[in-house]
């Protein structure tokens, strides 16, 4: 008696699971290319109330103190990144995620299944070892041993790892590439503004890597790109929730 209704059930349960994967796979189709879109754009276009709201922030604080910027929002990284290295020989910065290595989200053996040709660099040599199992292509220790060319330099969340941000730079100038991505997380976006900085009584909680030295904005990215080195930043882009900032930089002409 209970057969013919446990197979309805499944019948409707297996349409539903159709109908979620449906909707999945849409959204994930319009997310690139609303993406691509943004990527694609010439030109930003402020509406007037966008505008007020800017000069009446500015009006609060001296001329000096205020930094302005243009940016584009891009509802995922990844995205930013296939649009970029898709077909590219792409040098990847940083491409353990030492200390937690997972294969199933690591993000230089994702950039492996659409770049035509993959090089990683990192400090950590047994991370190394356990990526060449995934990846096999050239990896690298030090950036002293790069000497091919590149058409794209990927430094993904890398710049607020390291302990001298001026140098740092000054050896990735030095790479050559036709193209730099540098990300770093978005201290002042929705995201940590939700997350971080809690407070009761003397006790303060921050959700973040312990390995961490310093936070960025959009503006400080760009500041500290130009400042410490001959790239210039073209382009900012914010993720959903602004959790990064990405900035895609080329040689100053």
């Amino acid at each position: 008696m209970l057969i013919k209704p446990i197979k309805n059930y499944l019948k409707r349960f297996e349409f539903v699971r159709s109908l979620r994967r449906l909707f999945s796979s849409r959204r994930e189709m319009l997310e690139k290319l609303r993406d691509f879109n943004t990527i694609q754009r010439n030109s930003i276009q402020f509406s007037a109330k966008e505008c007020y709201c800017a000069r009446k922030k500015s009006k609060r604080h001296k001329a000096f103190f205020v930094q302005k910027f243009c940016f584009s929002d891009i509802s995922n990284r990844l995205n930013l990144f296939e649009y970029y290295c898709k077909g590219k020989k792409v040098l990847h910065i940083g491409c353990v995620d030492y200390p937690i290595f997972n294969p199933e989200n690591n993000l230089h053996i994702t950039l492996s299944k659409f770049t035509s040709e993959l090089h990683g660099l990192d400090l950590n040599i047994e991370g190394l070892k356990t990526l060449k199992q995934y990846v096999d292509q050239p990896y690298f220790n030090s950036m002293a041993d790069l000497t091919d060319s590149y058409d794209v330099c990927l430094i993904p969340e890398v710049i607020e790892h390291v302990d001298n941000i001026s140098l740092f730079l000054k050896d990735v100038e030095k790479i050559k590439a036709e193209l730099f991505i540098i990300t770093a997380p978005n201290a002042f976006g929705k995201f940590y503004r939700n997350l971080n900085f809690f407070k009761s009584g003397q006790i303060s909680v921050e959700i973040e890597h312990p390995d961490h030295n310093c936070y960025f904005s959009p503006y400080t990215l760009r500041n500290v790109i130009q400042k410490y080195s001959c790239l210039e930043v073209r382009n900012i882009f914010l993720t959903t929730y602004q959790k990064s900032v990405s900035c895609v930089c080329g040689g100053r002409t």
